[in-house]
């Protein structure tokens, strides 16, 4: 589970800095759909 701060952090790279979801799964070590299940979307 991830804290808010990753969450937040992962939010802003999504919407403010245009990443794809790949490169930020790719970066956070988290899977793709994890993260775009559950705290994205």
């Amino acid at each position: 589970m991830i804290n808010l701060l990753q969450k937040q952090e992962l939010i802003l790279k999504h919407y403010r800095e245009g990443e794809s979801q790949r490169d930020i799964s790719r970066q956070t070590g988290i899977s793709r759909k994890t993260i775009f299940s559950q705290y994205i979307l």
